[in-house]
């Protein structure tokens, strides 16, 4: 026994199809124009602009000048950038202790705590000042933080005498 299929066919390209579903969605393409092909898109390389280090010293200076907000208009960069500039030219950070200069209160912060542990007290009682919490029980020699007793044990180097 044979079965005959009844073919529903497209009257523009004379396509066949068996679903009348399928052939209502074909003629939909005859009826619509086709969407020109998109053009890919390509990679460009933009380069990072690069500032003379004149041009920063200026820009530090408006901002002096002007405030942080409206010089970051004037010159439309943005305002973290000049406040980054401002704090590499002026270093506005300054140990106590020995005059170094830093751009940020965190570099001043840890370099007191490596430089001069005795400025970071924070006395438990007057006139304690701070010892250094971490020692290596071969050699005896001290350390502040104990990441740095850690790396002196894992060398391996630790004779018995103080370094």
């Amino acid at each position: 026994m044979v079965n005959k299929h009844k073919f529903n066919g497209c009257e523009i390209c004379g396509k066949a199809f068996l679903h009348i579903l399928n052939l209502r969605r074909h003629q939909l393409k005859h009826s619509i124009e086709p969407a020109p092909k998109k053009k890919k898109l390509e990679a460009v390389y933009v380069k990072p602009k690069t500032y003379t280090q004149e041009f920063k010293v200026d820009a530090v200076k408006k901002v002096e000048e002007l405030g942080l907000v409206k010089a970051a208009r004037e010159l439309n960069m943005s305002d973290t950038t000049l406040t980054k500039w401002r704090n590499l030219t002026l270093k506005p950070s300054q140990c106590t202790s020995c005059g170094k200069e830093f751009a940020t209160n965190y570099l001043l912060k840890i370099h007191v705590q490596n430089h001069h542990p005795e400025a970071t007290d924070s006395p438990k009682e007057a006139g304690e000042s701070k010892k250094s919490e971490f020692q290596c029980d071969k050699c005896f020699t001290k350390f502040g933080h104990k990441k740095n007793l850690k790396k002196h044990i894992a060398k391996n180097s630790c004779t018995g005498h103080k370094e």
